[in-house]
């Protein structure tokens, strides 16, 4: 078992080999190094859609209700939806961004919604479709692996208010779903009966005591893997009047949204990468290992002109049943050196919410030209990729490029005010 894991390789590709590397070798000119090309997909790893949390243990519900109990004795009640004082004003404040370091839909992605039919068996989302798992009773955001959780994945304060109570101490780079392991967490009250709690938090991270006032936009913790999950995430729940609601409305949960701007549930044809890197390391070894699973594989700079293939690896969002994947590769004068043609990426039903590909390619004529090479990725007819290839001859410079410059911003909103909370 790989650590509840879904492990997926794509055996029709051997299947396909021949055919494929008669089509490379027919659609080549002869040159100085007439071996065919060797390369495409090795395999595709997701993580599982039930064990990446969002669910708390009766070890947790007992230390928040303990939390509130002291909370109540040391500052007096906590807020309820028919009284019209303390933050909230005459109505609950309007959630305007997920308190998570990022861009939803960009840098990471919603991976489970609130379960309305975890009493009844089965699943459902708001929407009426399985972007959850039985018994999630937050919204989940996932981290893409642990080394972004090192640098540090910042939760925020989603509105002003009040901490009610935390919980720090427990380990947070769970590889394995465990029940009953306990989490890190902060509950704050909003006022007017509206709480939120954010769990998964990283050991060490919390920022913030019972009846310090917050307000939006503040920093509380870190994101991670505390509790009974196995993939770094942040879990943001809503209670009103301490019961447990789903802050997003729709055909399976109407009402009112308590989202000024109601994110929308990831679309499964919506591809999108969100990182990407070049290797010599055999990664169908690095892969083989699970806990790998969980961290940024091996990337190099550059790749000496001596190399015996290359290894490429991606990682991101949203892949639709039966995809298709094409790569072309630009020689340093521009020309196109090898274009794959079409080879399937997940050829049957299984569509994946979050995945990491890793390929290989053994190009004739990259061991013979050195210079910077361009490599396009195609999905599903669509340019998903672009990006620079390094080939280095020995005694040459390497490469070392600045970042890129950032030339320009989206920053909501247009004329922030003083109580405003800036989002991009």
């Amino acid at each position: 078992m790989l650590a509840g894991l879904t492990f997926h390789v794509l055996t029709h590709q051997a299947v396909m080999a021949e055919e494929k590397d008669h089509r490379v070798v027919a659609s080549r000119q002869a040159g100085p190094d007439p071996h065919p090309v060797h390369g495409g997909l090795r395999g595709i790893v997701s993580p599982p859609q039930d064990d990446a949390g969002g669910r708390l243990t009766d070890l947790d519900r007992a230390r928040m209700r303990r939390g509130v109990e002291a909370y109540v004795a040391a500052f007096g009640p906590l807020s309820r939806s028919d009284d019209h004082s303390g933050f909230a004003g005459v109505s609950p404040s309007r959630l305007s961004f997920y308190p998570f370091g990022g861009r939803a839909g960009v840098d990471f992605n919603l991976h489970n919604f609130f379960d309305h039919a975890s009493q009844a068996g089965g699943i459902q989302d708001w929407n009426c479709g399985d972007y959850t798992a039985d018994g999630v009773i937050a919204t989940m955001g996932l981290v893409p692996t642990f080394d972004r959780q090192l640098i540090g994945v910042p939760v925020y304060a989603a509105l002003d208010g009040v901490v009610v109570t935390t919980h720090d101490g427990e380990d947070d780079q769970n590889v394995d779903h465990e029940e009953g392991r306990p989490t890190n967490f902060v509950r704050l009250d909003h006022g007017q009966g509206l709480q939120t709690s954010c769990f998964h938090l990283r050991k060490d991270s919390i920022l913030v005591s019972p009846g310090d006032e917050v307000r939006a936009g503040q920093q509380i913790a870190e994101a991670a893997a505390s509790g009974n999950t196995d993939w770094p995430a942040l879990a943001f729940a809503t209670l009103m009047d301490e019961a447990l609601f789903d802050p997003f409305v729709g055909p399976c949960n109407q009402g009112e949204s308590l989202w000024s701007d109601q994110p929308e549930i990831p679309d499964i044809n919506d591809v999108t990468f969100t990182d990407f890197g070049v290797t010599l390391e055999n990664l169908d070894a690095y892969f083989a290992f699970p806990e790998n699973h969980r961290w940024q594989p091996p990337a190099e700079g550059y790749v000496p002109l001596d190399h015996d293939g290359i290894w490429m690896w991606a990682r991101g969002f949203n892949l639709p049943a039966n995809s298709t994947c094409t790569f072309q590769f630009f020689d340093p004068a521009g020309d196109l050196h090898y274009d794959s043609g079409w080879f399937w990426l997940n050829f049957g039903l299984t569509s994946y919410r979050f995945w990491n590909w890793w390929f290989y390619w053994d190009i004739p004529g990259m061991q013979q030209t050195p210079g910077t090479w361009r490599v396009n990725v195609i999905v599903n007819g669509q340019l998903q990729l672009t990006f620079p290839l390094d080939i280095v001859a020995e005694g040459d410079p390497t490469p070392n490029r600045p970042p890129s410059t950032i030339t320009s911003a989206l920053i909501r909103p247009n004329n922030p005010t003083l109580d405003d909370v800036l989002v991009c």
